[in-house]
């Protein structure tokens, strides 16, 4: 995917996203990401456009997992 600085731009869908000047997402692995957001801990919706989220099994602590997070703004992806 070319590395973690431009794996966000390719994982993302062409479409749904909120539009950034100088981001052209591409679909160019045939797995199309939407912006589906998540739940917050106050019980709302948020981020739907904006974000995108993606847990891992393994373990962080004892309490959170990795996972992995695409922005629109950015073309590149995070494992937090």
């Amino acid at each position: 995917m070319g590395g973690q600085s431009t794996a966000g731009q390719k994982l993302k869908s062409a479409t749904g996203w909120t539009a950034y000047s100088g981001i052209t997402n591409g679909d160019a692995f045939a797995f199309s990401a939407l912006p589906a957001g998540f739940w917050g801990l106050n019980g709302d919706y948020d981020n739907k456009g904006n974000n995108a989220y993606f847990w891992s099994s393994t373990e962080d602590d004892s309490d959170f997992a990795y996972y992995m997070r695409l922005n629109y703004s950015l073309g590149s992806s995070f494992l937090d």
